[in-house]
């Protein structure tokens, strides 16, 4: 009996702070969703929108090829400078910024009248509003989420997947009926939900709960003592962005997990999202030391550029960024190339929803086979690059109207195996450094759109053909088709070799 009394005696209830798994949070995903609506769907019918517009200026293809190449590289880079804000800012100043600047941009664009006017508005200064916007309201939503983070993540890209469908078919009424010029005052009203958006992301520790737990004092003793200096109420958790790298050993478990008081603080949480054709990585830590706070984190320290002397990490992260930009640059021709083949406004908006019809289909089919069965992403991700260079070639064979519809079905139901599993790809190869892993990769994306952007500019200026363009966007698949095949048969051989 003294000795259960004894054992009794060693064991004090303590709690752990947790993520709230609903309530503000559940106003965090709508934010998200909000977001996602205002700025990406209006690149999904780009061609719609801004087809004619480009068209009378010069020409379509060069013209949507050469502000969407910008566009995308501004992105890229801009959320490498959005996590190093958020190492200064709250995600809610982060994210209102990027609104500004978004908005700013949207209302520039109703005033255009050139092509490099039309750059500077939309592939420069909205791009960088979405660069700021994207990785603040899913550090926002991480904070909030933990079990509940896949089920949040699956219902806002329903959302956002479904209205992909219905927006081409409404532009083009849009169109028609009002004009190029007032569309885009409508789409920059449209622009100032952002604020609200961004407004709403609150701080995460007004929301976290307690949830009692059990543990031994004589092992907790110890470390209790060491962080007597703290009180809870001084606590400040951090949010911190995707790029934040906390090498190992610098933090105890005791310094990383408790603080004064019977509390234990959340770990450490790294969550992969994706959303459309975009997907970031986002690291939580909640708790920091408040010196730590104080110190100034040079960018360079907040990358490890070690893998970039990685060959199989440079070719893995430039096949995918090939692939990705090859796949995305796509989607704002495809009204161009349609209209070269005599197809009406609404024989386009028809093939732009087969498009995207596909599109969802095969991301509901993804999730129930994923969930259902172990599935290699980065063989997903190679036979997702070879099936598109295969059906785009195709596409180009003829110009038929049943046959473009069947070719531009099967792209769009093929392109989710390369969008869906991007972010995995490296999740699965460099689990233990995803951050750095993936945050390098934008980079290389960003540089991939410097080039293949002009580069598809100069093809279409050399041969005024748009065929060509997709030519182009083709070999950009079978580069990284290629290369990834020969790495797999080098490795293999290689294994095979140490046996």
């Amino acid at each position: 009996m003294a000795s259960k009394t004894e054992n009794a005696e060693k064991m004090e209830v303590v709690f752990e702070v947790v993520p709230p798994e609903g309530g503000w949070g559940h106003v965090i995903t709508v934010s998200l969703v909000m977001m996602n609506l205002v700025t990406l769907l209006p690149l999904l019918a780009f061609g719609l929108i801004f087809g004619g517009f480009l068209a009378s200026i010069g020409d379509e293809t060069t013209g949507a090829t050469a502000s969407n190449g910008v566009y995308n590289t501004v992105q890229s880079f801009t959320g490498i400078m959005s996590s190093i804000l958020l190492q200064k800012l709250s995600y809610r100043a982060v994210g209102l910024l990027g609104a500004t600047l978004f908005c700013a941009g949207a209302i520039g664009t109703i005033y255009v009248h050139n092509l490099m006017e039309f750059i500077v508005c939309f592939g420069i200064v909205q791009a960088l509003g979405t660069g700021l916007m994207i990785p603040a309201t899913f550090t926002a939503l991480n904070s909030f989420f933990h079990k509940k983070m896949n089920l949040m993540m699956g219902i806002a890209q329903a959302v956002i997947s479904f209205a992909s469908i219905i927006y081409p078919p409404i532009s083009t009424i849009m169109i028609s009926q009002l004009g190029f010029r007032n569309t885009l005052m409508v789409l920059a009203g449209l622009a100032f939900l952002c604020f609200p958006a961004m407004a709403v992301m609150e701080p995460v520790q007004k929301y976290m709960e307690k949830v009692p737990v059990k543990m031994s004092i004589n092992w907790a003793a110890p470390l209790l003592q060491k962080s007597t200096s703290l009180c809870e109420e001084e606590i400040r958790k951090q949010t911190k962005p995707l790029l934040n790298k906390i090498e190992e050993g610098v933090r105890s478990y005791a310094h990383h997990r408790l603080s004064s008081g019977n509390i234990l603080l959340p770990e450490k949480r790294v969550s992969i999202v994706s959303l459309g054709d975009r997907a970031r990585s986002v690291v939580t830590v909640d708790v920091d030391n408040e010196n730590e706070d104080k110190k100034t984190c040079h960018p360079s320290q907040l990358i490890d550029l070690s893998l970039l002397r990685n060959p199989k990490y440079l070719n893995i992260a430039t096949g995918m960024a090939l692939s990705f930009t090859a796949d995305v640059t796509f989607i704002p021709i495809i009204p161009s190339v349609l209209k070269g083949a005599s197809f009406s406004e609404h024989d386009i908006a028809i093939a732009m929803t087969v498009f995207f019809v596909s599109d969802l289909a095969c991301r509901i089919i993804y999730s129930i086979v994923s969930g259902l069965k172990e599935i290699k992403n980065r063989h997903v991700f190679l036979i997702g690059t070879v099936c598109l260079a295969v059906s785009r070639t195709l596409l180009t064979m003829r110009s038929g109207y049943w046959w473009t519809m069947v070719m531009l079905a099967i792209q769009g139901f093929v392109r989710c195996l390369i969008q869906t599993p991007l972010p995995l790809v490296m999740s699965e190869e460099y689990h233990d450094n995803f951050s750095t892993a993936y945050s390098l990769y934008m980079v290389v994306c960003g540089f991939v759109n410097l080039l293949l952007g002009p580069l598809m500019s100069y093809v279409k200026a050399a041969t005024g053909s748009d065929v060509m363009v997709i030519h182009l966007l083709t070999a950009a698949f079978s580069i990284c088709g290629t290369s990834w095949i020969s790495e797999m048969i080098y490795s293999k051989i290689k294994r095979m070799t140490k046996k």
